[in-house]
């Protein structure tokens, strides 16, 4: 299994605001728009969770969910961790999708995850994801369009500079999991002509 790389500690100081610098609040809003789909008391996995401030906009639609949060970096959960508020229950787990604790969960968050997986890591990934007892998957993530390539490149270079991952290209999520897996698309949400969408997958 493909195992990511963990060098997002160098860059998580400058993450936000960097995220905020090329794209505004966009990144931010995009995450945000299908919260609501987390049931009052819902069981949340979230991959990939980065510094954290996600968990401030979850106390907001659900105080009452419990969070599974995992992240590769310490120093992502370190940020993370000091962004906790007092209502929601969070478990923090240093690690990749390899170290999901075995529960049923409502809801699996991957947000900008997947585009760190070039194939066939990515379809593997996909896969091992939907063994999981989920019922609601919301993927947020850049899709692939000829009009930002050059912005892609870009972006790809300076992760593969800061943090050595290994993908270099954006793939249709949303086609390769409704394909390989038996989540189906419920509805989605987009920005920037459809480049940034946040994805609503059921079973």
């Amino acid at each position: 299994m493909f195992v990511l790389a963990k060098n997002y500690d160098l860059i998580a100081p400058i993450y936000d605001g960097l995220s905020k610098l090329i794209f505004g609040n966009k990144l931010k809003k995009i995450q945000c728009h299908f919260l609501n789909e987390i049931p009052e008391e819902g069981q949340v996995l979230i991959l990939g969770g980065g510094t954290g401030w996600i968990l401030e906009e979850i106390e907001k639609y659900k105080p009452k969910a419990s969070i599974v949060y995992i992240d590769a970096s310490a120093k992502m959960i370190a940020k993370a961790k000091k962004k906790k508020s007092s209502t929601l229950k969070v478990q923090f787990v240093m690690g990749t999708e390899l170290s999901i604790p075995a529960k049923n969960y409502d809801v699996l968050i991957t947000n900008f995850y997947l585009d760190l997986f070039p194939q066939p890591a990515l379809s593997q990934t996909i896969d091992l994801l939907a063994q999981f007892p989920i019922k609601t998957w919301i993927v947020s993530d850049f899709v692939p369009m000829t009009q930002y390539k050059y912005l892609e490149k870009l972006m790809f270079f300076f992760f593969k500079i800061s943090t050595n991952i290994q993908n270099k290209k954006l793939y249709p999520y949303a086609d390769l999991i409704q394909n390989q897996t038996n989540f189906h698309l419920k509805t989605s949400h987009h920005l920037m002509q459809g480049y940034i969408t946040s994805f609503l997958f059921e079973k």
